[in-house]
């Protein structure tokens, strides 16, 4: 019996290592001899490696929409394992919290808004949205989610990801086909000549709409008269197919995820480096050239001579990019993870000795320095104060009104909002185009962070719990209370210099009254700063 006992934990093991898929490390592809080659070409050299304290910050930030907590901070930073950033970016790839941003961004992109000019009504946009945090949850394939939002017919309440279909202010064929080309191609139809722009836009020709006696309830479906439908791929390549005995929008989903498809891989890599980086390999994002020859790649696509070229940033990353997606099986996770774990995710916001900063970020040799996120900022503000907006909507019907302390990453509708949230720049999803987020620091948000009564409330009570903690530590209550502000705020610790700054400004405060008021003075100024209010 003994014997068992000593052996019984060791087949466990066995059998956990080998058998268990937590158990077994994810192999995450590398892009980074792809990136130092288009570094080589710009004559850039890489940024050294980012602090593991601005890692993890901005991972959690970047990726998952909150900031890490002091207990999260203080575990990281005392890890020694080697590969402690690839389980941490594991960690965030499985949250919800990841969910919940991407959600939000490919809510962005599709236009999930209740009221004009897209009207998809609140239940609708509930079970769309909805849909789509659950696609990411469960890490449905990109390809799946393309076809299954383009070709699905059925109640807009009941079907959830027919509402594709219907998030476009313009329903006609035109109108359908923009929709489609700048979410899943990351083309811009407006700038392909007409007769081009009409044999594409052919493909959703019968696509058709009906009501029911369910109030508000719309059935998404394909119809028309039998016939011939000429189509066209943008390439100059047309063809004909036969209606009803072939559906146009499953014809241009066989055609959009064919694995010689020159958009459908590139234009996705190409938007998730632009939420990861602010910008993406060819900017913006949504703004791809047109491949007018062949089935030839974005980095060597020649396009039509009355449009724009733009500019291919790192081609060899671009392409090594849209090879390992088309290999995953369009695995957006893995995805994220590849470009999470390469050398440009994981640089320095400064650049390299002797090189130019503008140039350096440009190419993503040194990590981007840019504003965060409307929803990321307000949520961040509300954790660190208690103090979370108010978020409800009575137009249109049915009322929404939700919950106390409910996040603003986690808003479904684009139509529920608050005055702090346009300020600081929430798109309107009208269009669902890149530029419609506006996330530059303005003269009316600097107003707000500096002037706003409720939030200089909300920073006082975090300052009055802070000066409360420590209170017995007379030797090293000051340095711990400083440390536990900068590490919640900023994810680190304060710095000789820092602390030594904080000391000596308080020693010239004129009473014991006003040197009270050191803590929420010092919050407030961090509050106000570059290093909280942006990614680095």
């Amino acid at each position: 019996m003994s014997a068992v006992k000593k052996v019984f934990p060791l087949v466990v093991t066995f059998f956990c290592l080998f058998s268990c898929p937590f158990a077994a490390a994810v192999k995450v592809p590398s892009i980074d001899a792809e990136l130092k080659e288009d570094w080589q070409k710009q004559k850039l050299v890489p940024a050294r490696r980012s602090s593991d304290e601005v890692f993890l910050r901005r991972v959690w930030l970047n990726a998952a929409g909150r900031v890490p907590d002091f207990q999260e901070v203080v575990a990281f930073s005392a890890d020694k394992a080697p590969d402690k950033r690839a389980k941490l970016i594991e960690k965030v790839l499985s949250s919800p919290e990841f969910a919940d941003m991407l959600a939000m961004r490919m809510s962005d992109m599709f236009r999930v808004k209740s009221e004009f000019p897209i009207n998809l009504w609140p239940n609708a946009v509930q079970a769309y949205h909805r849909y789509l945090r659950d696609a990411v949850m469960n890490n449905t394939r990109w390809n799946v989610l393309a076809r299954d939002l383009i070709t699905s017919s059925g109640s807009n309440f009941r079907e959830a990801q027919i509402n594709f279909m219907r998030a476009a202010a313009n329903r006609s064929p035109e109108g359908l086909a923009n929709c489609a080309a700048l979410s899943f191609m990351g083309v811009r139809l407006e700038r392909v000549p007409e007769a081009e722009r009409a044999k594409f836009a052919n493909f959703f020709s019968r696509a058709a709409y009906k009501s029911t006696d369910e109030w508000k309830e719309e059935i998404v479906f394909t119809g028309g008269d039998a016939g011939t439908v000429e189509v066209g791929d943008l390439s100059g390549r047309h063809w004909t197919i036969e209606f009803p005995a072939r559906d146009p929008r499953e014809e241009f989903a066989d055609w959009l995820l064919a694995p010689e498809n020159p958009y459908f891989a590139g234009a996705f890599v190409n938007r998730t480096w632009g939420w990861l980086f602010g910008s993406g390999i060819i900017d913006p994002p949504d703004d791809m050239p047109v491949v007018r020859s062949g089935w030839r790649k974005f980095a060597d696509a020649v396009t039509f001579a009355d449009v724009h070229e733009p500019e291919v940033r790192m081609a060899s990353t671009q392409k090594a990019l849209e090879k390992i997606f088309r290999k995953s099986g369009y695995d957006i996770k893995q995805l994220f993870r590849v470009i999470m774990n390469s050398e440009a995710y994981q640089a320095d916001w400064r650049p390299a000795s002797g090189m130019d900063t503008a140039k350096s970020s440009k190419y993503f040799a040194s990590y981007p320095v840019r504003r965060m996120e409307a929803e990321v900022i307000i949520d961040m503000l509300a954790k660190i104060t208690g103090r979370y907006e108010k978020y409800s909507s009575v137009i249109p019907e049915p009322f929404t009104f939700l919950p106390d302390k409910y996040p603003s990453v986690k808003i479904a509708d684009g139509s529920i909002t608050s005055t702090t949230l346009e300020n600081f720049g929430r798109p309107p999803r009208d269009s669902g185009k890149w530029e419609e987020r506006n996330n530059r620091i303005t003269v009316s948000q600097r107003q707000y962070l500096m002037n706003s009564g409720k939030l200089y409330s909300g920073l006082s009570t975090f300052a009055q719990r802070v000066a409360r903690a420590y209170i017995r530590d007379r030797k090293n209550g000051d340095r711990r209370r400083v440390d536990y502000i900068y590490m919640t705020m900023l994810s680190r610790r304060a710095t000789d210099k820092e602390y030594q700054i904080i000391k000596n400004y308080r020693r010239k405060l004129p009473d014991r009254k006003a040197r009270k008021r050191i803590w929420t003075d010092l919050i407030w100024s961090i509050a106000n700063g570059t290093e909280f209010l942006y990614y680095h």
